[in-house]
């Protein structure tokens, strides 16, 4: 997954073309899994990981949450 950072979350899309990953350094990708193809790279100005990830039920959203030190 070319990740700089130690993984903190994975999640695949419910059809199954698409994998969003975060990391422990706040950053947020989306992979096409059929084309081997990023297609999304965020980093978010938030101090630590990411702790969750995952997708809604239609596959058009990535949803990522924090509460300071705290998982959602």
């Amino acid at each position: 997954l070319g990740l700089e950072t130690a993984l903190a979350s994975l999640a695949f899309a419910p059809d199954g073309k698409t994998v969003a990953s975060a990391s422990l350094g706040g950053r947020v990708r989306v992979w096409d899994v059929r084309a081997d193809k990023e297609v999304s790279n965020t980093e978010f100005p938030i101090p630590g990981a990411i702790p969750r990830v995952r997708f809604t039920s239609n596959t058009e959203l990535v949803a990522w949450g924090t509460n300071g030190a705290q998982p959602l």
